[in-house]
């Protein structure tokens, strides 16, 4: 798996050069090597396509990889069209956890604080979310909220707990960035930390195929 981690910090350092520079260009071409590092970490592992839990896992990469590119533009109609993908992306990681089994109490335990964090999140966010995204984006909030929790209620049932447990933890972290980044606060601050805590994620959920 060196080949795919080396791909990805080589071109997300070079992504975050061309986003301090606004260099579109090289966005286009940084920003899908740097996603394409997670997909070679699924399509290497050996239960990528043999189970459920691996086709769901990189149906989820897969999309995330869309949005990635999807999210290069910049501009609202193409954010809402990323903002989707990585929606699907989740109810797909969603659906690998599910069907390895959920503990309803780890759920709902979950649920409680995550819910509470999700409605600060909302809250902070709602003055600044232009009307015609506000629905996508509490969608948005609601799906997260719930993959992560899933997650949890799925650690006794799950091969690689700690792994599943960090990358929806680094998943959630760096959305929050990418939301602060789009409707609060246009600062390099936020790809300079949001980006290397959302690969770190699809790499960590990717080597849970192993």
């Amino acid at each position: 798996m060196l080949v795919p981690t080396t791909l990805t910090s080589v071109f997300m350092a070079i992504l975050l050069g061309a986003i301090s520079q606004n260099h579109k260009p090289l966005c286009w071409v940084a920003k899908p090597m740097a996603s394409l590092g997670f997909l070679l970490v699924a399509l290497q592992a050996p239960t990528t396509f043999g189970t459920l839990y691996g086709r769901t896992i990189f149906a989820g990469l897969i999309l995330d990889f869309l949005g990635d590119v999807l999210l290069i533009n910049g501009d609202d109609l193409t954010f809402t069209l990323g903002l989707g993908s990585f929606l699907l992306g989740h109810v797909a990681y969603i659906v690998a956890f599910y069907q390895t089994g959920v503990t309803w109490t780890w759920f709902l335990l979950a649920m409680l604080p995550l819910t509470a964090f999700a409605v600060v999140v909302r809250n902070a966010l709602w003055p600044t979310v232009p009307g015609d995204m506000k629905l996508p984006v509490l969608l948005y909030i609601i799906v997260i909220t719930v993959m992560v929790a899933s997650a949890v209620g799925s650690v006794p049932y799950s091969r690689h707990p700690r792994m599943q447990l960090l990358g929806v933890t680094l998943f959630f972290i760096s959305d929050l960035l990418v939301a602060k980044e789009k409707f609060v606060d246009n600062s390099f601050l936020n790809p300079l930390v949001g980006l290397p805590l959302y690969y770190a994620a699809q790499h960590v959920l990717a080597r849970t195929l192993y």
